[in-house]
């Protein structure tokens, strides 16, 4: 039995993996009636993702989504209102519902038995029968001919018989509630998410009789900037920024498992990242207080210590430490380095960390103004020589002038950091900005600062366009 167990553990350690972006590209593009179950890490943002390619595919096949966890708020007439408006016309609709079976009741995966009467025109007889009758989280992807998918997260992680048996029912028989059960339609996707017994002691290896019935895959994380736009697409503000950027300096911290303590048990992995990241939003305040504080050498050590306790209640004590020295060195803001240039050489280059953290301000500048633009203020920019020339901050050329200065400065990997940090719709459109700068025709005025402003944006632009032919990064990106 032991040589047994040592030989699947190898297997484990050995068996294929590819990254989540292309184990998901498969799991939509294959025969929706055939289920699929994506092993990998706690935390690193499987089942996010799973649900934002559900949303895309229901973009793509134009229909309209109905998400059933939004429905736990609305009241019992109008969801049947719902469900009688998604009966008539299934083909405008794709259903996506998410359940996440660890911490499932049994009356959200259970039928609750419903007394039909039926009765006969000629007789007027009435005739009881009993039907099981799902949730409307289930319930909807029984509707014949709709499209949609059925996300079961922590597949692996149940040790209650009934959900073994729903789930082996829902992969075997494609029916809820067993051989009997009620069938799920055809054009629904059942994809489930979970974690191996090597990555969670949790963890449960699934029952033989998914051998050749679904599609198993072990995933690795792609990329640190995968996880970012999964969690940033749940949390949006609610997510510190501060811990990407620290994660993409020091990356041994985002999923090290040798740093995990036994009590408390808490660790470097990417769960407990996001889970500091909202931590520190909310507490932004608090904390820069005390750096602030510190900076002007009023060392409180006590409010120090209680700083790096909330953050080691997250990600433990090393990589508190290290966060802590990260968010608290002093990174000039935009406006200040536009105004005066030199902060570049005297702040910005003699520190990645600032570096870093000052990229971040690019990026999330060009995400806005290149996807949601709204009214800006005005700054003079100072061009040397005593030349000021007054500039829109919702001007996207502002940003690749920056991007570049800082990039000769500093090095190349900043403008990496950045492209990777912006959408993809943010990087076609950032491609078209760069385009544009160097086409930018001479200026027809004799405004010398309007001149040397209109070439500092045109070189700024061929440094980009050289930096982007060079390492493909654009179309790695937008082809990935």
């Amino acid at each position: 039995m032991p040589q047994m167990q040592e030989r699947k553990s190898e297997d484990i350690q050995t068996f294929p993996r590819m990254s989540l972006r292309r184990a998901l590209h498969y799991a939509f593009k294959m025969p929706r009636e055939k289920g699929a179950i994506i092993y990998g890490e706690p935390g690193i943002g499987k089942s996010t993702l799973v649900l934002n390619y559900a949303y895309e595919e229901a973009r793509q096949l134009g229909k309209e989504v109905i998400d059933t966890s939004l429905l736990a708020s609305v009241e019992k007439e109008k969801i049947d209102e719902i469900i009688r408006k998604i009966r008539r016309e299934p083909e405008k609709y794709y259903v996506i519902s998410f359940i996440k079976l660890g911490s499932a009741l049994p009356d959200d995966i259970m039928p609750t038995p419903h007394i039909y009467e039926i009765r006969d025109e000629e007789t007027g007889a009435v005739t009881q029968i009993e039907l099981p009758v799902f949730k409307p989280t289930l319930q909807l992807l029984t509707i014949p001919n709709i499209y949609g998918c059925l996300i079961l997260d922590d597949v692996t992680n149940i040790n209650d018989p009934y959900k073994k048996d729903f789930v082996a029912g829902i992969y075997g028989e494609r029916k809820l509630g067993g051989t009997s059960g009620v069938a799920i339609s055809k054009n629904v996707r059942i994809i489930g998410t979970g974690n191996l017994p090597e990555h969670s002691e949790l963890a449960h290896p699934m029952p033989e009789i998914m051998v050749g019935r679904v599609w198993q895959v072990v995933v690795d994380i792609d990329s640190l900037e995968t996880w970012y736009q999964a969690v940033k697409s749940v949390y949006g503000d609610a997510f510190d920024d501060d811990v990407y950027v620290f994660l993409k300096r020091y990356p041994q911290y985002a999923q090290n498992i040798k740093l995990i303590h036994e009590s408390p048990r808490v660790g470097p992995v990417l769960r407990s990242w996001t889970l500091l990241a909202q931590m520190l939003k909310r507490f932004r305040e608090e904390v820069d207080a005390v750096i602030n504080s510190m900076r002007e050498g009023n060392v409180d050590v006590n409010k120090i210590n209680e700083i790096q306790a909330l953050f080691a209640g997250c990600v433990g004590q090393e990589a508190a430490t290290q966060f802590f020295t990260f968010i608290s060195k002093k990174v000039p803001s935009i406006e200040e380095v536009l105004s005066d240039p030199s902060k570049i050489k005297t702040g910005i280059a003699k520190d990645l960390d600032v570096a870093f953290r000052f990229a971040i301000q690019i990026a999330h500048r060009l995400e806005n103004i290149l996807t949601r633009p709204t009214q800006a203020n005005e700054i003079e920019v100072y061009l040397g020589n005593g030349i000021k020339h007054k500039v829109s901050l919702n001007d996207p050329y502002v940003y690749l002038v920056l991007l570049a200065d800082v990039m000769q400065e500093v090095t190349s990997d900043i403008a990496s950091f950045v492209i990777e940090s912006m959408s993809s719709v943010s990087v076609r459109e950032f491609q078209r900005i760069v385009r544009k700068a160097i086409l930018m025709p001479p200026p027809k005025t004799d405004d010398i600062a309007q001149k040397l402003w209109q070439e500092k944006v045109r070189k700024s632009g061929e440094v980009l366009r050289d930096f982007i032919i060079s390492t493909g990064i654009t179309s790695i990106l937008l082809n990935s």
